[in-house]
């Protein structure tokens, strides 16, 4: 258990780093806000990464185009930018995120329906539910500001280098933010990443991190 100064000293840290990152422009914000909606005035060039079913000279691009898996009123899930030029077969990364403007992991209106929402477009892609990873990166390790869900396989092996302390288990996919504050604050840790994966039984492990658990734990780029 950290002790009462390594957690202050970590809520020094997390705010300065909100601080400095509130004034970031976040690509992903930017796709929600100018990116999502076709019919707007001036589309082509009010968004810089046009959806892949409009008439944008980019559309065909991969890596400037914005390419909907799935969407409804509360989510979309996208093809994550590291999928282009990629030629392995069964490679999968996508992004689900929230319509609405949400920072991160930290937000207190984190959407507990957006673990379903992913999981769901996962086996869509074709993933097995064994191999499904979820993972959101913690606010000091990751490169935006909007929350964004990563959608990719487990990395082979990952299941045994899990601590047991830093894991829960839930029978829903709605109960994965409430798991993984109660399991961050019996660790004593302020800022954290989460992992969600099919459990041993009918339900789901969650497990927490003190750094990204995309990179940790998953197949998130081509060649892994």
């Amino acid at each position: 258990m950290r002790s009462v100064f390594q957690k202050l000293v970590g809520l020094i840290v997390l705010s300065s780093v909100l601080s400095s990152c509130s004034g970031q422009n976040s690509r992903l914000q930017r796709l929600i806000t100018s990116c999502l909606d076709t019919t707007g005035e001036n589309y082509c060039a009010a968004c810089p990464w046009p959806r892949t079913d409009s008439s944008c000279p980019t559309a065909g691009t991969c890596t400037a185009s914005t390419e909907i898996w799935r969407e409804n009123g509360n989510y979309i899930a996208i093809r994550d930018k590291k999928m282009c030029n990629c030629a392995r077969p069964g490679f999968v990364h996508g992004l689900a995120i929230p319509r609405a403007l949400i920072g991160g992991v930290e937000s207190m209106n984190r959407p507990g329906g957006i673990w379903e929402f992913a999981w769901e477009t996962a086996i869509k892609k074709g993933i097995h539910p064994a191999d499904i990873a979820l993972a959101i990166n913690p606010n000091t390790d990751r490169s935006e500001n909007q929350m964004h869900i990563h959608i990719t396989r487990l990395l082979t092996g990952a299941r045994n280098g899990f601590r047991k302390d830093y894991t829960s288990s839930v029978e829903r996919l709605d109960q994965v933010w409430h798991a993984s504050r109660e399991n961050a604050a019996r660790a004593g840790l302020v800022d954290y990443g989460v992992l969600v994966i099919q459990g041993p039984g009918s339900g789901y492990d969650v497990i927490i991190a003190e750094i990204s658990p995309e990179h940790q734990y998953t197949r998130y780029r081509c060649n892994d």
